[in-house]
C-alpha cells in the first residue's frame, strides 16, 4: 500500500508540473502576441506621422 501511495504522489507532482508548464507556455505565447501587436501599432503610427509630414510639407 505504501508503494501505491508513493506512486500516486509522484503522479500528482508530475500532473502539477505539466499544468505549470502549460500555463508558462500560454503566458509566453500571450506576451509574444502582445509584443507583436505593440510593435505593429508603433510601426503603424510612425508611418502615419511620416505620411502626415509629407502631406503637410507638400511632398509626394
Amino acid at each position: 500500500m505504501k508503494n501505491n501511495a508513493h506512486g500516486e504522489e509522484r503522479r500528482q507532482v508530475e500532473k502539477a508540473k505539466i499544468g505549470e508548464r502549460l500555463w508558462i507556455g500560454w503566458i509566453e505565447s500571450f506576451v509574444g502576441q502582445l509584443r507583436l501587436l505593440v510593435n505593429s501599432v508603433r510601426w503603424s503610427s510612425e508611418v502615419s506621422i511620416v505620411t502626415l509630414q509629407k502631406i503637410r510639407f507638400g511632398e509626394t
